[in-house]
């Protein structure tokens, strides 16, 4: 008989830690063996690697395509990270090892994500203050969002209706972004969207790369990884790679919902000159988010 109660019991507990909130597609995660975790470690990062390679030719794509500049960055909108031919690293002109780069690149964009609305209103109008240096993050309901996309879609029918193409590119694009913000906001479900800065990025030149990504991108990569993670365990609590794991081995579309989210919050914004020289790209000063409208003649 006794026997008979401890096998319930166990049994008890085993069916209540395995059905809390959890999908079928969730026990892989936590049941990864560290072989086959490190194998998708390396494929997200090599997929990241993708993305980066992919926004250096959109930049320059956009560059020569619309041919304009523009060059209205602050300190606080890019982390810059240098090596020189003696090999000497230097992040913001203060000599660092390649190891430390993640750490410095997830401090970068994470310093301030912490501030409410009033104190990053305040830091905002003081240079001296230590959070000035870092970019700052903006805050916006759903309402609000709604809002946005009502106004830019009756802008965009007047552009339509009086037939300006350049109008009508300008609005789509910036529709198409809120938009984007209110599915990241309804996968998140919180009743505030936290943003970084949309020209927030990370700026690398390597006098010593001569083929491919520089190491020190790499670096910034495993930071930006280590950002999303955090963010991942914040949302979702899970941590970035299951959510990976996740949405690129099962079909289940609240995974891929929800890496998509966290990849809006923290988009890939590495720019590797060394990199775009060595392929020919050329980054020039375009802005990273195309929020200013054509002129109207």
């Amino acid at each position: 008989m006794k026997t008979t109660y401890y096998l319930f019991l166990l049994l008890t507990v085993g069916f209540y830690a395995c059905s809390d909130h959890e999908s079928p597609q969730d026990v892989p995660f936590k049941m990864l063996p560290n072989g086959l975790k490190k194998k998708v470690e390396a494929e997200l990062i090599e997929s990241m690697k993708k993305e980066v390679k992919d926004h250096h030719q959109a930049i320059h794509t956009d560059f020569t395509s619309r041919n304009y500049m523009i060059g209205c960055f602050d300190y606080s909108d890019f982390f810059r990270i240098d090596r020189d031919a003696a090999g000497q690293i230097l992040c913001r002109d203060e000599i660092v090892s390649l190891e430390e780069i993640r750490t410095l690149a997830s401090k970068y964009y994470l310093f301030n994500e912490g501030l409410s609305l009033k104190e990053t209103a305040s830091s905002i109008q003081y240079p001296t203050s230590s959070y000035y240096d870092f970019p700052f993050y903006s805050r916006i309901t759903k309402a609000d969002i709604l809002s946005e996309i009502s106004k830019n879609k009756l802008e965009l029918e007047r552009a339509k209706e009086e037939e300006e193409e350049d109008f009508i590119q300008f609005y789509q694009e910036l529709l198409s972004n809120w938009e984007l913000k209110l599915e990241a906001i309804e996968v998140l479900d919180v009743k505030e969207l936290v943003e970084i800065h949309p020209q927030a990025q990370i700026r690398i030149d390597d006098d010593l790369n001569t083929i491919g990504l520089s190491p020190l991108t790499l670096e910034a990569i495993k930071g930006l990884i280590q950002v999303r993670d955090y963010a991942s365990h914040k949302y979702f609590d899970r941590s970035y790679l299951d959510l990976y794991f996740e949405a690129t081995r099962y079909t289940d579309s609240r995974a891929e919902e929800k890496l998509t989210a966290i990849d809006f919050l923290y988009p890939i914004k590495i720019t590797d000159y060394s990199y775009a020289e060595l392929n020919g790209l050329n980054l020039g000063w375009v802005s990273i988010e195309n929020v200013i409208p054509p002129i109207e003649e």
